[in-house]
């Protein structure tokens, strides 16, 4: 695929797509490394475990996260930082919903010389009290801060209505979490991070021999063993369907607006188009529901809506804010958008647009280096082929306004729909 440099993204036509992924290879250290080259200066590696805070206490994995680097047996989080920041390099360790990763970028020259400390860093951590103490006192400020706020409440409660709490999305972090939390928890699950256990994504110019740089501090790693994800089921049922939760905030005039339905996943292609269909809806900030909700009638502050689709649950959300006088009238409002996109489809117009402005989106994220070895790993995370992003665009490329129309009215079951409000209601 070529994109003219000259021209916006989501503006060009692209007629194919055809991508260059890296292939796994298995080294003599048993990790399977997935080589990338791409044109640049810069030196890449991840380490990737396929497994995420979806199999593990999320408030711990958060704060884990955060506090990776702010220790080791003769080092304090300044001292990291200043030797890092002499590096010239960026790092980090996260743990997502379905993977962790460890990650490492620097100049390619000073590959050799950064990768020792870095993997020290990793090697020897060690989450003092002071900092334990100090990051969770700033998460129970700002918990507290949020429990003021329409926007959480909202949230919450539509949470409330739909997951039971052993439900990955019905897990809840709440006050006494954080004052509960103990140290222990976080020492315990960074020890389950280990370099034999993990996938390497390589890429530079020369990823060979940024793996050849590499390979002597894995030799007391070896017999990797890089376990899936698992097999997840996040289908649920809603607790509750149409029902309407309202909930107080007190000094404010606003409302913050959340609704919700799920149901169970469509197949890939299906959810592709889908896609294009919300785009038509609320996905874009030309959508029918901020034109008509917010530009022509002045309902709300903003608006809009997202689709997901996770391990077998498929779920449609609005987002809305509003002065509280206009409650009523745009609900009804949005209700009567749906419906009347349910009942006549997206016109040629929309469809060409919708089409557009989301391939436009995707091969954007196509334009950093190390994008396609991203794709790769979200994939594998989710028990996805590894071109699942290549299908993606050839299903919005080849799809009709014909067939874009038949699933319409599985967007979204209005009738189903819970609705969440908060502030002055």
């Amino acid at each position: 695929m070529i994109l003219d440099r000259s021209i916006h993204p989501i503006t060009q036509e692209i007629d194919n797509i055809s991508l260059v992924y890296p292939q796994p290879q298995i080294m003599v250290t048993g990790h399977q490394v997935y080589l990338d080259t791409f044109n640049t200066n810069l030196a890449s590696i991840k380490f990737i475990w396929f497994h995420g805070y979806n199999t593990k206490p999320k408030l711990v994995s958060s704060v884990l996260s955060a506090l990776m680097f702010t220790g080791t047996s003769n080092l304090n989080a300044h001292e990291i930082n200043k030797m890092m920041k002499m590096h010239g390099c960026t790092y980090q360790f996260n743990i997502n919903e379905t993977y962790s990763e460890l990650a490492l970028r620097c100049l390619s020259t000073n590959y050799s010389e950064v990768l020792p400390d870095f993997l020290n860093l990793f090697l020897d951590a060690k989450i003092t009290e002071i900092e334990f103490k100090a990051y969770i006192q700033a998460k129970i400020s700002e918990h507290k801060s949020k429990l003021n706020t329409p926007g959480y409440w909202s949230n919450e409660n539509l949470r409330n209505l739909e997951f039971e709490e052993d439900h990955i999305y019905g897990r809840k972090i709440e006050l006494q979490d954080y004052e509960k939390l103990k140290l222990d928890a976080v020492a315990s699950l960074l020890k389950e991070y280990s370099l034999q256990n993990c996938a390497l994504f390589i890429g530079g110019q020369n990823p060979t021999k940024i793996w050849e740089q590499t390979f002597p501090f894995l030799e007391n790693h070896s017999n990797a063993n890089v376990p899936e994800n698992p097999a997840f089921d996040y289908l649920v049922n809603s607790k509750k369907t149409g029902e309407t939760i309202e909930h107080k905030v007190i000094n404010t005039n606003q409302i913050a607006l959340k609704a919700s339905y799920l149901t169970s996943a469509f197949t890939q292609d299906e959810f592709n188009k889908l896609q294009l269909i919300n785009i038509v809806l609320g996905g874009f900030f030309g959508s029918r529901l901020m034109q008509e909700v917010r530009e022509k009638k002045g309902l709300t502050y903003g608006i809009g809506t997202s689709i997901n689709q996770s391990f077998g649950l498929y779920n449609f959300r609005i987002s809305s804010q509003m002065n509280a006088a206009n409650k009523k009238d745009a609900i009804e409002a949005i209700v009567q958008i749906i419906q009347t996109l349910q009942k006549n489809g997206i016109n040629e117009e929309e469809f060409i647009r919708a089409k557009r402005y989301y391939l436009g989106q995707l091969y954007a994220t196509l334009d950093n280096p190390g994008n396609i070895s991203e794709k790769i790993i979200y994939a594998r995370s989710v028990n996805m082929s590894e071109n699942a992003f290549e299908q993606k665009c050839k299903t919005v490329l080849t799809t009709s306004l014909k067939e874009l129309n038949m699933l319409v009215k599985c967007l979204v079951d209005i009738e189903k729909l819970n609705w969440s409000l908060a502030g002055d209601v």
